[in-house]
Parts: C-alpha cells; sequence; structure tokens
C-alpha cells in the first residue's frame, strides 16, 4: 500500500486549526488544449484533428440555469477577469484567507464531463489528463489544497489504473467516481472499489452534469425533469439509491477499509432512510444474509455527507432533530460548494450548534474520514 508523503501540518484543535471545506469547485479557463501537456502525444494528435483545441469545456447538460452564468457568485468573478474559480490567487484570497480554510478539497467538475463520453479510452485519457493539470496548476500553489481525482467509468479496469498510480500523488486523498446509470453497489464498479481501499482513499460521488440528462447517466424516476429547478430538487434520489446499494449489495463487508462520500445531494432526506433500512433489514434478512449489521450502523461507520446546502431547514429545532438523527457528530463533513450561486459561508451555518458538534463538522469529521488530509488535530 503506498502511502501520502504529505507533510503532516502539526496544528492545534479547535479554532487555530481552522476549516475543512470539503467541498471548491476550480476552474480550468482555458480550451482543452491546456490539457495536452499531460497527455501522450498521440492522443492529442486525435483531439486537434477534431478541433476540440477550441473548446473550454467538454459538452454541458441540457438544463441550463435560470440565471444563465450569474449561477456562479458574481463577487467571485476575480479582479483579472475569467469565471469565478479560475484563478488560483485569488481564490485562494476569497476563501481560504477569508473563512480560515485550514483545507480546501478541489473537486474539478470540468473533469467529471467524462462520464457520458462515449469512447472509454478518450474519457480515460482526458480524466487522466484533467488530474494531472490540476495536481500542477493547484496543489503546488498552496499547502491548504487537496484534490479529487476523477477516473472515468466506462472501463473499471482503466480506472483502477489511474487509481493506483497517480492517487499516489501527494495531497491527492479522494477518489471522484461520475456514476454511470447503475448504483455505486453494483459489482461492476468493484475493481474501482478495490483500488480506492487499497490506496486508502475514500470514494466520492457529486452531482455533475449528467445526472438526469443524458442516456446511460444516472436517471430519475419517472422520467426527465422539466426545468433547473426540477432537477436541482430531484438530485437526492440519486444519492438515495446508491446509499440502498452499497448498503444491501454489502460493499462495507467486502471492502471494511472503505469510505463512500455522499457530496451535495444534501442529507434532509437521512434519518427517515436510515429508519426504513433497518426496518426492512430486520424483517427481510434473507433476503441479504451478506449484511451482517443494521444498516445504520454501516452508514455511522463508512459513509458520509457534506453539508451544502446548509440552509434548507427552517428552524434551530429541526436542524437539531434532523443532525441527533444522522448521527452528524459522525456523518457530516462541512461544504461550501465555492463558487455556486447556492454556496455556504463557514461562518453563517450552523452557528447555534454545541462547540463541540461544530468543531466535529467543521474540522475533526474530515480529518478522521480522509487518512491523507494531513492535517493532526
Amino acid at each position: 500500500m503506498v502511502t501520502s508523503e504529505t507533510t503532516q501540518a502539526v496544528v492545534e484543535a479547535g479554532e487555530k486549526l481552522g476549516v475543512v471545506d470539503c467541498d471548491v469547485h476550480p476552474l480550468m479557463p482555458g480550451a482543452i488544449s491546456e490539457l495536452y501537456p499531460y497527455m501522450p502525444d498521440v492522443w492529442r494528435r486525435r483531439l486537434e484533428a477534431r478541433d476540440m483545441v477550441t473548446l473550454s469545456t467538454l459538452p454541458q447538460g441540457r438544463h441550463p440555469h435560470p440565471a444563465g452564468a450569474a449561477f456562479l457568485r458574481r463577487e467571485s468573478i476575480p479582479p483579472t477577469g475569467g469565471p469565478p474559480g479560475s484563478d488560483v490567487d485569488f481564490l485562494r484570497t476569497d476563501l481560504l484567507d477569508a473563512h480560515n480554510i485550514a483545507c480546501a478539497l478541489l473537486l474539478p467538475l470540468q473533469a467529471t464531463s467524462v462520464s457520458w463520453w462515449t469512447d472509454p479510452d478518450e474519457a480515460a485519457v482526458l480524466a487522466s489528463a484533467y488530474n494531472r493539470y490540476f495536481a500542477e496548476e493547484w496543489l503546488t500553489k498552496d499547502d491548504r489544497f487537496r484534490l479529487a481525482m476523477v477516473v472515468a467509468p466506462q472501463d473499471p479496469q482503466k480506472a483502477a489504473e489511474e487509481i493506483r498510480t497517480f492517487g499516489a500523488v501527494d495531497r491527492v486523498i479522494t477518489v471522484w467516481l461520475p456514476l454511470l446509470n447503475m448504483p455505486v453497489g453494483n459489482r461492476y464498479y468493484a475493481p474501482i472499489l478495490e483500488a480506492a481501499q487499497e490506496m486508502d482513499l475514500p470514494v466520492m460521488l457529486h452531482p455533475i452534469g449528467a445526472d438526469g440528462n443524458f442516456q446511460g447517466s444516472p436517471s430519475f424516476a419517472c422520467g426527465v425533469a422539466r426545468s433547473y429547478t426540477e432537477r436541482y430538487c430531484l438530485l437526492s434520489q440519486v444519492a438515495m439509491s446508491c446509499l440502498s446499494s452499497a448498503i444491501f449489495e454489502g460493499i462495507f463487508e467486502t471492502y471494511p477499509r472503505l469510505k463512500l462520500i455522499l457530496s451535495e445531494y444534501g442529507w434532509t432526506w437521512l434519518p427517515p432512510m436510515l429508519w426504513r433500512m433497518d426496518t426492512a433489514w430486520q424483517g427481510l434478512r434473507i433476503d441479504t444474509p451478506w449484511v451482517r449489521r443494521p444498516p445504520s450502523e454501516y452508514v455511522i461507520d463508512h459513509v458520509r455527507f457534506t453539508s451544502e446546502p446548509a440552509v434548507e431547514i427552517p428552524n434551530r429545532q429541526f436542524l437539531e432533530h434532523t443532525l441527533e438523527a444522522m448521527h452528524a457528530e459522525r456523518t457530516l463533513l462541512f461544504s461550501s460548494d465555492y463558487p455556486h450561486w447556492d454556496s455556504d459561508d463557514p461562518e453563517l451555518v450552523f452557528k447555534h450548534l454545541d462547540p463541540k458538534l461544530r468543531q466535529r463538522i467543521f474540522v475533526d469529521n474530515a480529518v478522521e474520514t480522509y487518512p491523507r488530509l494531513g492535517l493532526v488535530r
């Protein structure tokens, strides 16, 4: 097993440690040609021949945001120009310095667009190039950055190879798996889960432009949503399906050291889901005999959720009850979702919680979830 060579930052617990932000979206500002130095020449020539040099991003989804480009926070636009999230120096000032962020986990959404690519080899090359681009252009610029490496799901064996090679890079701390239209517990993904456990990397799921958009990507019940707003409200369906699949397919029995992160799918739906799974398991144990413990116990030990959006619960009493029912002291990680329209500032969410619970959500849970985070409490 390869261990990260991250130099551990010995820091004090509490406020001096700062916040661990588990969802920050950097952006490659230029065209796909910026990836050419990070891929084999034969693939560069192939993409150049198809005029992909002119693309600033891979194809997008079919639900345009009602505010257009304003779905990104306008105050996050760098003074030098370019879209929010594209300027390393400004993001460092606007997010890390302004909000006492000790670690920011970078989730490059552009890279996940490979999930709806039809050529599995090309998808794997593009994902690998994106990984190396963000490692070179971002991780080297600030010790507080961490990276979620992206794998192309079309070929699980190739994805496993990428995990075992790029997953050894310093400050790469999780594997981002863009899903095909099958839940994470499906044995199709077994090579990916095995390699992730081998490398001490949690597997993360996160909404991308493909969900509910493209054939072959995760679909919603009763078909395609009409509007962006409707689709946004339905994204939790994907997480519910994957959580149920992970538990009842027994992936945590097969991979007992694996952690699964459900990022930006919401979390207020979790308590009734836990109750329903536990009840079904108790009454139907003959159906899934390999599930040896109540589903809620697997979730507490192996599954984590990120907080954004954290302002959906209308009052403090409901919030505290929900956090207690989902065992938030173990399962919830703070995330800002910077620089998107619904992003959360750490000073504005969970303000009235018990300080010990805030410490768990904003720092401790992340330190315990990501073995290679590199922070010591």
